[in-house]
């Protein structure tokens, strides 16, 4: 994706920016590993994506659960 196309979708989402679109927001440009993860989350078919998705979420609920005590 493009400048000029991250900005239009950036303007009918409403909620990112361009930048963030690009990854070019909050810890720069990715790193080679986690492209190798981009790559290998696009290669996986829904349900597997979903499945990574779903442990994602509850690792994060886990840690976010683990710093409240």
């Amino acid at each position: 994706m493009g400048l000029e196309a991250a900005s239009q979708l950036a303007t009918a989402l409403e909620t990112v920016t361009p930048a963030w679109l690009l990854l070019l927001e909050e810890e720069g440009w990715p790193s080679d590993e986690e492209w190798a993860l981009i790559r290998g989350y696009r290669a996986l078919d829904l349900p597997r994506q979903r499945q990574v998705l779903d442990l994602i979420q509850a690792e994060t609920r886990s840690e976010s659960q683990a710093t409240n005590y």
